[in-house]
């Protein structure tokens, strides 16, 4: 999973009550308006001085849910390479 999070550009991923921040140098606001529609509406984008990503854990374990984000956050980067 680490693997994964770093060929996604995300360098930290740290959980704050009930949610997931996902920490990126670099924010690409068509992957992440995607995974919001993909996520129907857990994903929300902060861009302040360090910019994050927060996945609502929703009642699930973090590891659940980080896993099935970064998988989304994978096939969203392939669907647009590919175009």
């Amino acid at each position: 999973m680490r693997n994964l999070a770093a060929s996604l550009g995300i360098d930290e991923v740290k959980q704050q009550g009930n949610s997931l921040l996902l920490f990126k140098q670099n924010i690409d606001m068509k992957e992440v308006s995607a995974l919001v529609a993909a996520m129907k509406g857990r994903v929300m984008l902060s861009v302040g001085s360090r910019p994050y990503i927060s996945v609502a854990l929703s009642g699930k374990e973090p590891l659940e849910v980080l896993e099935d984000t970064l998988q989304t956050m994978q096939e969203i980067h392939k669907g647009l390479s590919e175009k």
